[in-house]
């Protein structure tokens, strides 16, 4: 479900039942694949991995279901070592699949899950991840809309899509609280499309 590089060596591979695999490539070319690492989610089942991004030669966050989020960093000896996991709420106060993740850059992150859940996170000068409140994502039809990708382009925009409609542009240099403040006309226009 979902697959990342982190440079034209490793690679990560991330599936249903928990399953992700650290992978790298030989000087022949070939892929190996290292140990399965088990992903759980927040009740302790093997969670489905939805999204991957890696920041940089070292460190990665691996999303999905049932609120999971691990923060993870490849070590001296080229192993990944993961964190603990934390669990992302959505809209409703429920652990939320976690369908998006992009870095911004080396510091910020944005993460987006079911039901409008939307997160920007930055690292701290210690390296630990820190998320900051969660923002609403609504559909056209003003209802929280499950967030599905996220892309940073060009250094300076992001566009986030989802369901029923929810689309959303914005700069990177204006606060992502300018997402919240444009959905009113974002519904009214995705209305008047619709007529």
């Amino acid at each position: 479900r979902a697959i990342t590089a982190l440079d034209d060596k490793r690679v990560l591979i991330g599936g249903q039942n928990g399953a992700l695999y650290a992978g790298s490539y030989d000087d022949r070319g070939k892929l190996t694949l290292g140990e399965r690492i088990n992903i759980k989610d927040a009740w302790g089942h093997p969670a489905d991995i939805y999204s991957i991004a890696t920041f940089g030669d070292r460190r990665v966050l691996i999303g999905g279901s049932g609120g999971t989020l691990y923060d993870g960093v490849y070590n001296n000896r080229g192993e990944l070592e993961l964190g603990e996991r934390m669990d992302i709420r959505d809209a409703n106060g429920y652990s939320a699949y976690i369908r998006a993740i992009t870095a911004l850059d080396d510091k910020r992150v944005l993460i987006g899950g079911q039901y409008g859940a939307l997160y920007v996170g930055s690292y701290g000068d210690q390296g630990e991840l820190v998320l900051g409140k969660q923002i609403d994502i609504r559909g056209v039809n003003g209802k929280l809309a499950h967030i599905f990708s996220i892309v940073a382009t060009n250094g300076e925009r992001v566009l986030i899509g989802g369901e029923n409609g929810a689309f959303y542009s914005d700069s990177l240099n204006n606060t992502l609280e300018a997402l919240k403040q444009h959905l009113p006309e974002i519904i009214e226009k995705g209305k008047s499309d619709e007529r």
